[in-house]
C-alpha cells in the first residue's frame, strides 16, 4: 500500500540521484543503448509507429482455440523478429520497443551536423523505405504462416529526448517529446501511411522506396523453421509471471490492463529552454509510478512508454482483489502527482490521467535474443489506453467491466460518463472508504501499553472520519 511519507523520501532520493544529469544534442556517432539515466541526448529524427491494425480481429477469430492461438503467436513472433532484423540493417535506425504488436522506432541519420545534403528528407526517406519493405516482408511471413497483417504507419519528424530507465535489471530506451507523441496520434486504426504536421511538407519530395531484397524470402523461411508451432505453448499462471523465462511460452489469463500518463509533460518539454530539471523530475516520478504498480499494489510493470507506464494486474500476482487493487493503484497515482506538484515545482502544471479495462489477455516475451519485449495482447489493452487518453488531469477512467468488479465502497467513488466510469479519488479517499468498511460503526481505542492497544467496534465510541494510516 502506498504511503505518502515513504513516497516523499523516495522522490527526493530519486531526484537527488540525477543531480549530475546532462542533456545535449546527439551530433556524432553513439550507440543509444549506452545512454544512462544521467546522460541524455536531444535526438533530431523521424519517429515511426507500425501497427498491425487487424491483430484483434485475428485474436477474436481464434477465440479459445489453442491451436489457432499458437499459430497466430508463431506468426507474430516471426513477424517481430524479421521486422527487427530489417530495421537494424538500416544505418541510423533504432528500435525503441514493441507496444504489443505495434513497433515504435526512430531514424536519426544522417545528422544535421554532417555535410550530407538535406538530412531531414533523407531521414524521412529512410523511414518511408522501411515501411514499404516491412509491408513486403509481412507478405513473405504470410506466405509461410497463413496469417495476414494489415499495416498502418504513423510518421513524424522532430526533436525528442532520449534517455533510459531500468526495470527489474533490464534497461528501457525511452524518448520524450512531441514528435514521438504526434507519430502515434496520427494513427487511425486503418491501413495506410500517415504523417504528422512536421513530416507532411517533405512527403512530396520523397524518392521512390527500394524493393525488399530477394534474400529475405529465405530468411523468413529459416525463421519459421526455427520456430515450429509445437514450440508455442499456452498456460494459465498460478504465480507471478517470470517474463524473462517465458520465451515463446504464453500466459493466458484474465487481467486488468492499466495505463497512467503524465498529462502536459510533453508540452513542457517542448516549451522548456533548460530541459535538465524536467528530466530529473521525470526520472523521479517514473520511479515512483513503478513503485506504485509493482511494490505497493502487486501489479506487473509491462513497460514505460515515454512519460506513461503500462501495468497489468491479475489474480496470481495481486490476489483475487486484483481489479480493486488496480483502481487503488490509480488513486495512489493521483496522490503521487499531488506530492510531485508540491515537492517538484517544475511539475506544478502536470497532471495524472489513468485508464483501466479488464479482459482476457495473452502475455509473452517476443523478439530477438537480448532485444525482447513483454507483449500483452487483448482487446482490453488498447481499450485501457483509449480510456486513459480520454481522461482529464486528475481523473481515472475505467470500463463498465472494471467498475462492475470493484468492491461496493470503491464503486461509490465513481460517476458514470457515457459507457465508462470516472473518478477523481486519491489514495486518502480510497483509504477512508476502506476504513469505513472495516469499522462500519463507531469505534474505540482499548488496551494498554503492556497489553497492546487496538481499535474495536463500540456503540459508545466515535465514528472514523478519515484515514490516519495512509500517510
Amino acid at each position: 500500500m502506498w504511503k505518502e511519507t515513504e513516497a516523499k523520501e523516495r522522490l527526493l532520493k530519486s531526484y537527488d540521484e540525477t543531480k549530475d544529469l546532462v542533456v545535449k544534442p546527439l551530433t556524432k556517432e553513439m550507440n543509444l543503448e549506452n545512454l544512462t539515466t544521467t546522460d541524455c541526448r536531444i535526438v533530431t529524427g523521424v519517429h515511426l509507429y507500425l501497427d498491425p491494425v487487424n491483430l484483434q480481429q485475428h485474436l477474436d477469430e481464434a477465440g479459445e482455440d489453442k491451436e489457432k492461438l499458437r499459430k497466430l503467436l508463431r506468426h507474430l513472433h516471426v513477424y517481430q523478429r524479421v521486422l527487427t532484423s530489417l530495421l537494424y540493417e538500416m544505418d541510423g535506425a533504432e528500435k525503441i520497443h514493441f507496444q504489443g504488436a505495434r513497433l515504435h522506432a526512430i531514424f536519426y541519420k544522417p545528422y544535421d551536423t554532417t555535410d550530407v545534403k538535406d538530412p531531414p528528407l533523407k531521414r524521412l526517406a529512410a523511414a518511408n523505405q522501411f515501411v514499404s519493405q516491412a509491408k513486403e516482408l509481412s507478405k513473405l511471413v504470410t506466405a509461410e504462416t497463413g496469417f495476414t497483417f494489415n499495416l498502418e504507419a504513423g510518421i513524424e519528424a522532430g526533436d525528442t529526448i532520449a534517455t533510459v530507465n531500468g526495470r527489474c535489471g533490464s534497461r528501457e530506451l525511452l524518448f520524450v517529446g512531441e514528435a514521438a507523441n504526434a507519430a502515434a496520434k496520427v494513427l487511425t486504426g486503418k491501413t495506410g501511411t500517415r504523417y504528422g504536421p512536421s513530416a507532411t511538407p517533405l512527403v512530396a519530395s520523397l524518392p521512390a522506396p527500394e524493393a525488399l531484397p530477394e534474400r529475405w524470402e529465405k530468411s523468413v523461411q529459416e525463421e519459421c523453421s526455427k520456430f515450429p508451432i509445437s514450440h508455442f505453448n499456452l498456460f494459465e499462471p498460478k504465480e507471478r509471471i517470470d517474463f524473462e523465462r517465458l520465451g515463446v511460452r504464453t500466459a493466458k489469463l484474465d487481467a486488468a490492463s492499466f495505463f497512467a500518463d503524465l498529462s502536459g509533460f510533453t508540452k513542457l518539454v517542448a516549451e522548456a529552454v533548460d530541459k535538465r530539471d524536467l528530466l530529473r523530475c521525470l526520472h523521479a516520478v517514473r520511479a515512483e509510478m513503478h513503485q506504485v504498480v509493482r511494490a505497493d499494489y502487486d501489479g506487473d510493470h509491462i513497460q514505460y512508454q515515454g512519460d506513461r507506464i503500462q501495468g497489468l494486474f491479475y489474480d496470481a500476482a495481486a490476489s483475487s482483489r486484483y481489479v480493486s487493487k488496480s483502481f487503488e493503484a490509480a488513486a495512489a497515482m493521483q496522490s503521487v502527482m499531488k506530492v510531485c506538484q508540491e515537492m517538484l515545482p517544475t511539475l506544478a502544471e502536470v497532471g495524472m490521467t489513468v485508464g483501466i479495462d479488464h479482459g482476457r489477455v495473452l502475455v509473452t516475451y517476443l523478439g530477438l535474443k537480448g532485444n525482447r519485449d513483454i507483449v500483452v495482447l487483448g482487446e482490453s489493452v488498447p481499450a485501457a489506453s483509449a480510456l486513459q487518453d480520454g481522461a482529464k488531469p486528475g481523473q481515472t477512467k475505467v470500463s463498465k467491466t472494471v467498475h462492475d468488479k470493484l468492491e461496493d465502497d470503491l464503486k461509490a467513488l465513481f460517476a458514470a460518463e457515457g459507457t465508462a466510469y470516472l473518478s477523481t479519488a486519491d489514495a486518502e479517499q480510497v483509504a477512508a472508504k476502506q476504513e469505513a468498511r472495516a469499522y462500519a460503526g463507531k469505534v474505540a481505542v482499548v488496551g494498554t501499553a503492556s497489553t497492546g492497544v487496538r481499535v474495536v467496534p463500540s456503540s459508545s465510541g466515535v465514528q472514523p472520519a478519515r484515514s490516519w494510516w495512509w500517510k
